[in-house]
């Protein structure tokens, strides 16, 4: 079982990474993997979603695709045949932002009255709190992660640390369809991929940097390593960090030493 201690359930996480979800092959495979740390944060449903862009709005796939999890509530069928990815807010926050967040932190921003009726009705029909994780992939590619429990209290760190999870899942099931591209087509410099394998060490560009410096014997300034990594985000189609690491690890572009 997971413990929910921050540190101990994020270092349960890399080892379940690295040494079970890469080799996974199906959605069904992700989906018994990711039971025991679903029910340690005291999950009862979750799912990962594909989601469609409509002149600039998003929404669930019209047949509803579901790359891996189960949300097979009444809430769902409600949700869907009311239309009510057209106004929640906490999916449209999934089309233009990385980071995840809880549905509780949604009722501390102003709502409109369809919008505060989505909460509502999601409460009655026994979703009392969940959080909702962005994955934005390669291609401008956009899906979310939703999950809830009756009762659920996540921490900051434990919402990144699924974040990783579940975007890693994704990209591997991605990649068993043969859908990502090699280095080649991505042409990162090597430089570039060692400076990835020093950010997969979770090393700041100012740490890098001096590493670099001192290794090639050359003076690589912080600001260098800052401006590669913006070079990487663009050649990969990725916004941040955490999405360029799940590329690379799913894409073996680090380094070879």
């Amino acid at each position: 079982m997971f413990q929910s201690g921050h540190d101990n359930f994020h270092s349960k996480v890399i080892d379940l990474i690295d040494a079970k979800i890469y080799e996974a092959q199906s959605a069904q495979e992700i989906e018994d993997l990711l039971a025991p740390v679903m029910d340690d944060l005291g999950v009862d449903e979750y799912s990962c979603n594909n989601c469609i862009t409509d002149d600039g709005e998003m929404q669930l796939s019209p047949n509803g695709a579901t790359i891996f999890g189960h949300f097979d509530t009444p809430w769902r069928a409600h949700y869907i045949k009311n239309q009510y990815y057209m106004y929640d807010n906490a999916l449209h926050y999934c089309l233009y932002k990385v980071l995840p967040r809880t549905w509780k932190s949604f009722h501390e921003e102003p709502m409109t009255d369809i919008q505060k009726k989505v909460f509502a009705e999601a409460t009655e029909y026994g979703l009392n709190d969940g959080a909702m994780i962005p994955i934005h992939s390669v291609g401008c590619e956009k899906s979310t992660f939703s999950m809830s429990g009756e009762y659920v209290d996540f921490t900051r760190s434990h919402l990144l640390s699924v974040q990783l999870l579940v975007s890693t899942a994704h990209a591997v099931l991605k990649e068993r369809h043969g859908k990502f591209k090699t280095n080649a087509d991505y042409n990162l410099s090597p430089l570039q991929q060692d400076i990835l394998s020093w950010v997969n060490e979770r090393k700041s560009n100012w740490e890098i940097s001096k590493i670099l410096s001192d290794t090639s014997q050359k003076t690589i300034s912080h600001i260098r390593v800052k401006r590669e990594m913006k070079d990487i985000y663009d050649k990969l189609g990725v916004g941040d960090r955490t999405e360029a690491l799940v590329l690379a690890r799913t894409r073996g572009l680090f380094l070879k030493t």
